[in-house]
Protein backbone atom coordinates (compact mmCIF):
# COMPACT_ATOMS: atom_id res chain seq x y z
CA UNK A 1 0.00 0.00 0.00
CA UNK A 2 1.24 3.56 -0.95
CA UNK A 3 1.70 5.95 1.31
CA UNK A 4 -0.20 9.12 1.04
CA UNK A 5 0.88 11.24 -1.63
CA UNK A 6 2.70 15.04 -0.83
CA UNK A 7 0.42 17.72 -1.15
CA UNK A 8 0.61 20.03 -3.86
CA UNK A 9 2.01 23.99 -2.87
CA UNK A 10 4.94 25.14 -1.30
CA UNK A 11 6.80 25.49 1.97
CA UNK A 12 7.33 27.75 4.36
CA UNK A 13 11.48 28.00 3.41
CA UNK A 14 10.64 28.05 -0.22
CA UNK A 15 8.44 30.61 0.09
CA UNK A 16 11.53 32.82 1.99
CA UNK A 17 13.52 31.87 -0.57
CA UNK A 18 11.49 32.83 -3.44
CA UNK A 19 10.31 36.66 -1.27
CA UNK A 20 14.10 37.29 -0.76
CA UNK A 21 15.42 36.58 -3.91
CA UNK A 22 11.96 38.49 -5.56
CA UNK A 23 13.20 41.26 -2.88
CA UNK A 24 16.59 41.43 -3.74
CA UNK A 25 15.45 41.79 -7.09
CA UNK A 26 13.37 44.38 -7.27
CA UNK A 27 15.73 46.72 -4.94
CA UNK A 28 18.36 46.32 -7.31
CA UNK A 29 15.86 47.24 -10.23
CA UNK A 30 14.77 50.16 -7.81
CA UNK A 31 18.27 51.46 -7.46
CA UNK A 32 18.92 51.23 -10.78
CA UNK A 33 16.09 52.67 -12.04
CA UNK A 34 17.03 56.02 -9.03
CA UNK A 35 20.22 56.06 -10.12
CA UNK A 36 19.26 56.61 -13.96
CA UNK A 37 17.24 59.45 -12.57
CA UNK A 38 19.16 60.79 -10.79
CA UNK A 39 21.48 60.72 -13.81
CA UNK A 40 18.43 62.29 -15.90
CA UNK A 41 17.79 64.88 -13.28
CA UNK A 42 22.20 65.44 -13.57
CA UNK A 43 22.03 66.29 -17.25
CA UNK A 44 18.60 67.94 -17.99
CA UNK A 45 20.01 70.95 -14.56
CA UNK A 46 23.48 71.12 -16.14
CA UNK A 47 21.69 71.64 -19.48
CA UNK A 48 19.51 74.23 -18.15
CA UNK A 49 22.04 76.22 -16.25
CA UNK A 50 24.30 76.34 -19.40
CA UNK A 51 20.95 77.57 -21.35
CA UNK A 52 20.15 80.44 -18.94
CA UNK A 53 24.02 81.76 -19.23
CA UNK A 54 23.42 81.64 -22.78
CA UNK A 55 20.42 83.24 -22.80
CA UNK A 56 21.82 86.36 -20.44
CA UNK A 57 24.60 86.79 -22.69
CA UNK A 58 21.75 86.83 -25.99
CA UNK A 59 19.88 89.41 -24.02
CA UNK A 60 22.87 91.82 -23.53
CA UNK A 61 24.15 91.00 -27.28
CA UNK A 62 20.39 91.82 -28.85
CA UNK A 63 20.19 95.11 -26.38
CA UNK A 64 17.19 92.93 -24.55
CA UNK A 65 15.86 94.33 -20.97
CA UNK A 66 12.71 94.15 -18.98
CA UNK A 67 10.64 97.60 -18.78
CA UNK A 68 11.81 98.73 -15.54
CA UNK A 69 9.80 101.92 -15.01
CA UNK A 70 10.71 102.64 -10.72
CA UNK A 71 13.50 104.39 -10.63
CA UNK A 72 15.15 107.18 -11.69
CA UNK A 73 18.54 107.22 -13.32
CA UNK A 74 20.70 110.51 -14.34
CA UNK A 75 24.48 111.03 -15.39
CA UNK A 76 27.44 111.49 -13.08
CA UNK A 77 28.49 114.81 -14.06
CA UNK A 78 28.63 116.28 -17.37
CA UNK A 79 31.09 115.51 -19.41
CA UNK A 80 30.50 112.04 -16.87
CA UNK A 81 33.09 112.22 -13.75
CA UNK A 82 31.45 109.15 -11.74
CA UNK A 83 28.63 106.45 -11.74
CA UNK A 84 25.32 107.36 -12.57
CA UNK A 85 22.89 108.57 -9.81
CA UNK A 86 19.98 106.25 -8.71
CA UNK A 87 17.19 107.10 -7.19
CA UNK A 88 14.25 104.79 -5.60
CA UNK A 89 11.77 104.59 -6.51
CA UNK A 90 11.30 107.23 -9.46
CA UNK A 91 9.46 107.24 -12.99
CA UNK A 92 11.42 106.64 -15.62
CA UNK A 93 11.21 104.06 -17.95
CA UNK A 94 13.16 102.29 -20.36
CA UNK A 95 14.37 104.79 -22.96
CA UNK A 96 13.43 107.97 -21.41
CA UNK A 97 15.98 108.37 -18.84
CA UNK A 98 18.52 110.34 -21.35
CA UNK A 99 19.38 111.66 -24.59
CA UNK A 100 21.13 114.69 -26.51
CA UNK A 101 20.51 118.31 -24.53
CA UNK A 102 19.41 121.16 -26.49
CA UNK A 103 21.26 123.80 -24.11
CA UNK A 104 24.91 122.04 -24.10
CA UNK A 105 24.82 120.10 -27.36
CA UNK A 106 25.66 116.86 -25.23
CA UNK A 107 23.95 113.03 -24.27
CA UNK A 108 22.78 113.03 -20.85
CA UNK A 109 21.64 110.36 -18.90
CA UNK A 110 21.89 106.29 -18.42
CA UNK A 111 22.30 103.36 -20.55
CA UNK A 112 21.62 99.91 -19.83
CA UNK A 113 25.16 98.35 -20.62
CA UNK A 114 24.65 94.50 -19.58
CA UNK A 115 23.65 92.33 -16.80
CA UNK A 116 25.91 90.67 -13.66
CA UNK A 117 25.24 87.49 -13.03
CA UNK A 118 26.50 86.68 -8.81
CA UNK A 119 26.96 82.79 -8.37
CA UNK A 120 26.19 81.19 -5.15
CA UNK A 121 24.23 83.92 -3.84
CA UNK A 122 24.58 82.94 0.21
CA UNK A 123 26.15 80.28 2.37
CA UNK A 124 22.54 78.31 3.08
CA UNK A 125 21.81 77.96 -0.61
CA UNK A 126 24.92 77.80 -3.08
CA UNK A 127 22.15 76.93 -5.90
CA UNK A 128 20.85 80.43 -5.77
CA UNK A 129 21.75 83.01 -8.53
CA UNK A 130 20.82 86.75 -8.86
CA UNK A 131 21.02 88.49 -11.78
CA UNK A 132 21.20 92.45 -11.64
CA UNK A 133 20.75 94.86 -14.71
CA UNK A 134 24.01 97.28 -15.07
CA UNK A 135 23.63 100.86 -16.32
CA UNK A 136 26.16 103.84 -16.91
CA UNK A 137 26.60 107.00 -18.69
CA UNK A 138 24.99 107.53 -21.52
CA UNK A 139 27.58 109.52 -22.60
CA UNK A 140 31.23 108.34 -22.57
CA UNK A 141 34.24 110.44 -21.33
CA UNK A 142 35.02 111.20 -24.75
CA UNK A 143 32.02 112.51 -25.35
CA UNK A 144 30.26 110.20 -27.42
CA UNK A 145 27.81 107.59 -26.71
CA UNK A 146 28.64 104.78 -24.45
CA UNK A 147 29.60 101.40 -25.95
CA UNK A 148 30.88 99.42 -23.09
CA UNK A 149 31.83 99.30 -19.69
CA UNK A 150 35.34 101.15 -20.42
CA UNK A 151 34.46 104.81 -19.60
CA UNK A 152 30.76 104.61 -18.44
CA UNK A 153 31.05 104.58 -15.46
CA UNK A 154 29.05 101.48 -15.02
CA UNK A 155 26.71 100.33 -11.54
CA UNK A 156 24.19 97.97 -10.75
CA UNK A 157 20.96 98.94 -10.54
CA UNK A 158 20.27 97.73 -7.15
CA UNK A 159 20.44 99.62 -4.33
CA UNK A 160 23.12 99.43 -1.88
CA UNK A 161 21.71 97.92 1.36
CA UNK A 162 18.87 96.69 -0.22
CA UNK A 163 18.86 93.56 1.39
CA UNK A 164 18.72 94.70 4.63
CA UNK A 165 17.23 93.86 7.50
CA UNK A 166 15.48 91.23 6.00
CA UNK A 167 14.95 88.92 3.22
CA UNK A 168 12.66 91.00 1.27
CA UNK A 169 14.47 93.30 -1.23
CA UNK A 170 13.61 96.78 -1.53
CA UNK A 171 14.62 96.16 -5.58
CA UNK A 172 13.43 92.78 -6.11
CA UNK A 173 11.51 94.06 -9.55
CA UNK A 174 15.41 94.43 -10.98
CA UNK A 175 16.81 91.39 -10.00
CA UNK A 176 16.37 88.05 -11.92
CA UNK A 177 16.55 84.64 -10.08
CA UNK A 178 17.77 81.44 -11.21
CA UNK A 179 17.94 77.75 -8.71
CA UNK A 180 19.95 75.24 -10.21
CA UNK A 181 17.82 72.36 -9.94
CA UNK A 182 17.72 68.65 -9.03
CA UNK A 183 20.46 69.83 -5.87
CA UNK A 184 23.23 71.09 -8.01
CA UNK A 185 25.12 73.71 -6.32
CA UNK A 186 28.08 76.00 -6.91
CA UNK A 187 31.22 74.39 -6.08
CA UNK A 188 33.61 77.14 -7.05
CA UNK A 189 35.06 79.44 -9.24
CA UNK A 190 37.28 81.56 -10.68
CA UNK A 191 39.49 83.26 -13.83
CA UNK A 192 42.59 82.31 -15.43
CA UNK A 193 45.01 85.42 -17.35
CA UNK A 194 46.87 82.47 -18.48
CA UNK A 195 45.78 81.90 -22.32
CA UNK A 196 46.99 78.49 -22.05
CA UNK A 197 45.44 77.58 -18.84
CA UNK A 198 41.82 77.43 -17.32
CA UNK A 199 40.80 77.40 -13.94
CA UNK A 200 40.47 74.41 -11.97
CA UNK A 201 39.80 73.44 -8.43
CA UNK A 202 44.01 73.27 -7.20
CA UNK A 203 43.98 76.64 -8.44
CA UNK A 204 40.89 78.04 -7.42
CA UNK A 205 42.11 76.79 -3.65
CA UNK A 206 45.86 77.71 -3.78
CA UNK A 207 44.92 81.37 -5.87
CA UNK A 208 48.14 80.66 -7.78
CA UNK A 209 49.27 83.67 -9.51
CA UNK A 210 47.69 83.19 -12.97
CA UNK A 211 44.29 81.98 -10.99
CA UNK A 212 41.92 84.38 -9.19
CA UNK A 213 38.69 83.91 -7.26
CA UNK A 214 35.30 85.54 -8.29
CA UNK A 215 32.11 85.22 -7.88
CA UNK A 216 30.60 87.34 -10.82
CA UNK A 217 30.76 87.56 -14.10
CA UNK A 218 29.31 90.70 -16.00
CA UNK A 219 28.58 90.66 -19.33
CA UNK A 220 28.66 93.70 -21.29
CA UNK A 221 28.84 95.08 -25.01
CA UNK A 222 32.02 96.43 -26.14
CA UNK A 223 31.85 97.47 -29.55
CA UNK A 224 35.48 99.65 -28.96
CA UNK A 225 37.80 96.39 -29.50
CA UNK A 226 34.83 95.08 -32.25
CA UNK A 227 37.60 94.40 -34.34
CA UNK A 228 40.76 92.35 -31.84
CA UNK A 229 38.96 88.96 -32.30
CA UNK A 230 38.19 89.02 -28.76
CA UNK A 231 34.37 89.44 -28.46
CA UNK A 232 32.01 87.04 -30.35
CA UNK A 233 28.58 88.11 -31.41
CA UNK A 234 25.75 86.38 -29.94
CA UNK A 235 23.26 88.50 -31.27
CA UNK A 236 23.25 92.07 -33.40
CA UNK A 237 26.39 93.47 -31.05
CA UNK A 238 30.08 92.46 -29.42
CA UNK A 239 29.73 90.96 -26.43
CA UNK A 240 32.29 91.05 -23.40
CA UNK A 241 32.34 89.37 -20.30
CA UNK A 242 34.04 91.08 -17.24
CA UNK A 243 34.74 89.12 -13.63
CA UNK A 244 34.78 90.77 -10.73
CA UNK A 245 37.80 90.55 -8.10
CA UNK A 246 36.70 90.66 -4.71
CA UNK A 247 33.51 89.10 -5.18
CA UNK A 248 33.53 85.43 -3.26
CA UNK A 249 31.03 82.57 -3.37
CA UNK A 250 28.47 82.81 -0.02
CA UNK A 251 28.24 86.41 -0.07
CA UNK A 252 25.44 87.92 0.90
CA UNK A 253 23.64 90.45 -2.09
CA UNK A 254 24.38 93.63 -0.77
CA UNK A 255 28.24 93.04 -0.05
CA UNK A 256 28.05 92.05 -3.46
CA UNK A 257 26.64 95.25 -4.37
CA UNK A 258 28.42 97.43 -2.62
CA UNK A 259 32.39 95.13 -3.64
CA UNK A 260 30.58 95.22 -7.74
CA UNK A 261 29.92 98.82 -7.53
CA UNK A 262 33.29 99.74 -5.72
CA UNK A 263 34.91 98.31 -8.49
CA UNK A 264 33.38 99.09 -11.29
CA UNK A 265 34.06 102.67 -10.38
CA UNK A 266 37.64 102.22 -9.19
CA UNK A 267 38.92 99.18 -11.18
CA UNK A 268 42.03 97.53 -9.36
CA UNK A 269 42.49 94.03 -11.06
CA UNK A 270 45.18 91.85 -9.63
CA UNK A 271 46.65 91.82 -12.65
CA UNK A 272 50.37 90.69 -13.47
CA UNK A 273 50.06 91.16 -17.11
CA UNK A 274 49.33 94.50 -16.89
CA UNK A 275 45.66 95.31 -17.63
CA UNK A 276 44.62 98.96 -17.22
CA UNK A 277 40.78 99.83 -16.16
CA UNK A 278 38.34 96.96 -16.06
CA UNK A 279 39.71 93.57 -16.72
CA UNK A 280 37.98 92.61 -19.78
CA UNK A 281 37.87 89.11 -21.60
CA UNK A 282 40.35 87.20 -19.19
CA UNK A 283 42.83 85.16 -21.81
CA UNK A 284 42.37 82.26 -19.71
CA UNK A 285 38.55 82.42 -19.39
CA UNK A 286 36.21 82.36 -16.35
CA UNK A 287 35.58 78.54 -14.74
CA UNK A 288 32.43 77.47 -13.17
CA UNK A 289 32.33 74.47 -11.46
CA UNK A 290 28.13 72.96 -10.30
CA UNK A 291 28.36 69.75 -8.96
CA UNK A 292 25.88 67.09 -7.63
CA UNK A 293 26.73 64.91 -4.95
CA UNK A 294 23.99 62.24 -5.15
CA UNK A 295 25.43 61.03 -8.06
CA UNK A 296 29.27 61.97 -8.19
CA UNK A 297 29.17 64.42 -11.07
CA UNK A 298 30.23 67.50 -11.55
CA UNK A 299 29.52 70.29 -14.65
CA UNK A 300 32.45 73.01 -15.74
CA UNK A 301 30.74 75.77 -17.30
CA UNK A 302 33.42 77.92 -19.42
CA UNK A 303 33.39 81.32 -21.06
CA UNK A 304 35.96 82.29 -23.11
CA UNK A 305 39.86 81.06 -22.71
CA UNK A 306 42.69 79.94 -24.42
CA UNK A 307 42.84 83.34 -26.87
CA UNK A 308 39.18 82.92 -27.95
CA UNK A 309 36.44 84.67 -28.43
CA UNK A 310 33.41 84.59 -25.32
CA UNK A 311 32.08 81.57 -25.95
CA UNK A 312 29.90 79.15 -23.53
CA UNK A 313 30.61 75.44 -23.33
CA UNK A 314 30.10 73.02 -20.42
CA UNK A 315 32.12 70.20 -19.90
CA UNK A 316 30.89 66.60 -17.62
CA UNK A 317 32.99 65.30 -15.28
CA UNK A 318 32.11 61.94 -13.74
CA UNK A 319 33.35 60.49 -10.69
CA UNK A 320 34.06 63.90 -8.94
CA UNK A 321 32.45 66.85 -7.31
CA UNK A 322 34.83 69.27 -8.09
CA UNK A 323 35.22 69.65 -12.03
CA UNK A 324 38.65 67.52 -12.02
Amino acid sequence: MKGNPRPAGFTIIEVMIVLGVSGILFLAAALMIAGRQNRTGFTTSIQSFKAEMQQVANDVANGYYPGFSNFSCSQGGTPPTGQPILSYPGTQSQGTNGGLSTYTDTLQGCSFLGKAIQFGVNTSDSSLINIYPVVGNLESVDGLPTEGLSGSYPVLLAQSGFGTPNANFATTEFIEQYNLQYGLNVAWMCYSMSPSSSCDASSYDNQSMSHYQTAVIVFSTNQSNAGSGANQSFGTQQLAFAPIPGTTLGQQPTSTVDTVNNYLDNPTPNDPTGYNGILINPPGGISVCVADSTTNESGLLTIGGNNRAAQISMTIHDGSTDCS
